[in-house]
């Protein structure tokens, strides 16, 4: 096994590699590997600790985000079941959030002056990222559809007239 043989320490995976992974009838070389971190996303909350535990992983952190999106999000603390952190510490310099989704119709929940609702620590949302024009990191130049920009774009989120990447 390549990952014993090269004595790894790090390894990334992606959907449902780990699920697959632990489906497999359990051998001795399950533990007898260096890796101390795992990196990537898609792990399901109900397998994260029984996959930890069986294939002694020291660490799991998982991530979000897309290649052309301004938002992207990471969890470092190895939190089951969270693929991030939004911090309210820094939301100028990091402008990040959950904005309220109704879970049936799946469209975005507004508040009496028609600006998006904010959601609280565990509730469930949309990521999204605010989009700052001739910022590197913050703009979205969108797609060369452009019903598919449109439809990724999600206007007065903070305050009127603002507009936001919609992971």
């Amino acid at each position: 096994m390549t990952v014993i043989s090269k004595n790894l320490q790090v390894a990334q995976y992606i959907g449902e590699i780990c699920r697959y992974l632990y489906n497999m009838p359990e051998k001795s070389e399950d533990k007898g590997h260096q890796i101390r971190l795992m990196f990537g996303n898609g792990l399901r909350p109900n397998l994260w600790k029984d996959f930890q535990t069986r294939f002694n992983i020291p660490r799991i952190s998982e991530f979000y985000g897309s290649t052309e999106g301004n938002a992207n999000i990471i969890n470092m603390d190895g939190k089951i079941g969270a693929v991030g952190f939004v911090s309210v510490l820094f939301p100028s310099v990091y402008p990040v959030a959950l904005i309220k989704v109704d879970e049936e119709t799946k469209e975005i929940v507004r508040d009496a002056n028609g600006m998006c609702i904010m959601c609280k620590p565990g509730e469930p949302g949309e990521f999204i990222g605010k989009i700052v024009r001739d910022d590197p990191v913050r703009d979205f130049h969108g797609y060369a559809d452009d019903s598919a920009t449109k439809k990724k774009i999600v206007r007065d989120v903070f305050k009127k007239g603002d507009y936001a990447f919609l992971s």
